[in-house]
């Protein structure tokens, strides 16, 4: 970050974001981990369980080489027996408190697994034939009618 500037936390900002109903950070150290992530937020966004997000931590080793120090930092919230990635309350404060200590809370940071499978039409076939939404287009034009 810039003197004086904060960096944007993406999960803090994903659990404040109401429809979020997945929220992981993941760790290219940590490979199993990040694959199980990964299927886990794709599957959990395919059933159209609501919005996945996954935060992917990988340094470049190049400019930046912060592996050592990322490793030492980071704690992974999926081996807490105690913590519970279903309360968005607890998970907010939680990512809060480990921040605030300097650590790095990876895993699944947020899951709400009572989100019933929506089922979306297929927008390939939907609407195909143009003159069934003639009345639509006319009542847009006509918004721009001077």
């Amino acid at each position: 970050t810039r003197q004086g500037t904060a960096a944007l936390d993406a999960v803090l900002l994903g659990l404040g974001v109401l429809e979020t109903t997945f929220i992981a950070r993941g760790f290219t150290r940590a490979p199993n981990q990040l694959r199980r992530l990964t299927t886990t937020a794709l599957t959990h966004a395919r059933q159209g369980r609501g919005f996945a997000f996954l935060e992917v931590l990988s340094p470049c080793v190049t400019y930046n080489d912060t592996y050592p120090q990322w490793e030492a930092e980071h704690i992974d919230l999926d081996t807490d027996e105690t913590y519970d990635p279903t309360n968005r309350t607890a998970a907010f404060t939680r990512v809060i408190e480990l921040e605030t200590q300097g650590r790095i809370p990876v895993g699944v940071i947020y899951h709400d697994p009572t989100t019933e499978p929506t089922v979306f039409p297929n927008p390939a076939t939907a609407d195909i034939d143009p003159r069934v939404n003639v009345g639509s287009y006319d009542t847009i034009i006509d918004r721009y009618r001077i």
